[in-house]
Order: C-alpha cells, then sequence, then structure tokens
C-alpha cells in the first residue's frame, strides 16, 4: 500500500488577505517605508541589502501596481501594504508564504 503524502507538500505558496478597521502603523512607520521606497528607486536599493521592519529582515521594498503603496519581501513571505482603509473594497495587508516557509515551519516567520 502506498504512503500518501501531506497535503502542505504540494502547496506552492499561501496567500491571506486582511481587511482592517485601523492601522497599527504610524506615521513614522509610513515614512520609513517611503524612505526605503525613494532609496531603492533613486540609490537602485538592491535585494543583496537587507534592512529591519518591526523587527523582521526584508530583502527588497517595491509598490504593485494596484491598490498596494508598500509591498515587502523575504525569501519566506511578501507582504503588501495599502496606504490607506479600503472600506472593505480590498484587503489592507495581503500576505504571501512561500512554499519554503509552509514546508520548515513558521517560527522565524
Amino acid at each position: 500500500m502506498q504512503r500518501l503524502k501531506p497535503l502542505l507538500a504540494l502547496v506552492d505558496s499561501l496567500n491571506i488577505g486582511f481587511y482592517l478597521k485601523e492601522y497599527k502603523l504610524k506615521d513614522n512607520d509610513f515614512a520609513y517605508l517611503d524612505n526605503l521606497k525613494q532609496m531603492a528607486r533613486d540609490e537602485g536599493f538592491s535585494a543583496l541589502e537587507p534592512f529591519e521592519f518591526k523587527e523582521k529582515i526584508l530583502t527588497h521594498i517595491t509598490s504593485a501596481k494596484s491598490h498596494y503603496a508598500y509591498v515587502l519581501i523575504n525569501n519566506d513571505i511578501t507582504v503588501k501594504i495599502a496606504r490607506k482603509l479600503s472600506d472593505g473594497n480590498f484587503p489592507e495587508i495581503y500576505v504571501e508564504y512561500c512554499s519554503r516557509l509552509l514546508l520548515g515551519g513558521l517560527k522565524d516567520a
């Protein structure tokens, strides 16, 4: 009899959207992200230059074409953050957990 493999091993990524009533991020958090985005545009801020945000090490910041002003990326996770609340039209925070993180566990996420 053949053993079944866990379904999670077949999952490439897990996407979760969060609808918010208010942001826990402060104006200085948004200012910090704006500064990083400007550095990325002006100086070619590369994926090899990690930075810290909310006690997590990230490798890249960019903007999405749609509603998300900030896209924070590392090897395990991508977090998209909208600049303003949407009143339920779209998730203000959109998180993609990558397969490496899903298979290895969430302790470092």
